[in-house]
């Protein structure tokens, strides 16, 4: 149970109760409720039926581990000999992986490989993957930029920066061809929307039952996560996600895992 307040100012019989979500009465929007949840929106609070994710990295080699059973599981690669001496390590990654550009389906998870890529390295919303072209890709950096079709989020163009990690795997990946990071292959993209490319992340999830997390925002939210409980500033985590409000990076902090007892050496 979730205990609910309804803060609609235009309803005068709305009352404070307890109920589940999807019963929520139709005269109120959801957005005029208030969810009394205890804790940070991190990336660690998961269903108790699904695995814990405790970090970005877990929450990653999770979802890798989903798109490897689909593409075996339903016959996209093969399994073979040379793939069982390497299971589970990142040699295996690759391998699997550079064989799934061989038919529809087969590209599809590729993708997916590419987008876990991205989002968990630079934060980037699921639009701005969807809507990204390899003109917009530098070396050090991701230019992202309003369309006639697609507005960037407050209608503002911004610079997101790379990686080294994601520079050198990147640059292993054939993009012969493409005009969008999520390419067909033939210079069109591979989802027209965000709610099929959100789609496709959620049933690999739904393979490795790993339900807690968003499907595309759970990597924007791990990446949050992750650099807040290293210690990294809040200021420059809001810069780098590109938040209006820093209210909204502080939500991502989880104040148990502070630690705080090195911080008297410094009195």
């Amino acid at each position: 149970m979730v205990v609910l307040r309804c803060i609609c100012q235009r309803s005068q019989n709305c009352r404070s109760l307890q109920t589940r979500p999807s019963k929520i009465p139709s005269r109120c929007s959801p957005k005029n409720w208030t969810a009394l949840l205890q804790g940070p929106r991190t990336l660690l609070r998961s269903p108790p039926q699904s695995r814990p994710i405790r970090s970005l990295h877990q929450f990653c080699s999770q979802i890798r581990q989903g798109i490897r059973q689909v593409v075996i599981g339903e016959g996209i690669v093969e399994a073979s000999s040379e793939l069982e001496g390497i299971a589970n390590s990142e040699e295996e990654t690759t391998v699997l992986f550079g064989r799934t550009d061989q038919s529809d389906a087969g590209r599809r998870y590729h993708l997916l490989y590419r987008a876990i890529w991205i989002l968990s390295q630079t934060g980037m919303r699921g639009g701005e993957l969807l809507n990204l072209k390899w003109s917009e890709v530098e070396e050090r950096r991701i230019k992202i930029v309003s369309t006639d079709q697609w507005q960037v989020k407050s209608r503002r163009d911004a610079w997101v920066p790379v990686s080294p990690k994601l520079q050198q795997e990147w640059n292993q990946w054939e993009k012969t061809g493409e005009t969008w990071v999520l390419d067909k292959g033939d210079g069109k993209r591979y989802w027209a929307h965000l709610n099929e490319l959100t789609a496709s992340m959620r049933y690999v999830q739904t393979k490795c039952d790993c339900r807690g997390p968003k499907p595309l925002h759970g990597f924007r939210a791990g990446v949050a996560t992750e650099l807040l409980r290293q210690g990294a500033s809040p200021v420059h985590v809001q810069r780098l996600l590109r938040h209006e409000d820093l209210s909204t990076t502080m939500g991502y902090l989880d104040p148990d895992a502070l630690e705080i007892e090195n911080l008297v050496r410094n009195l």
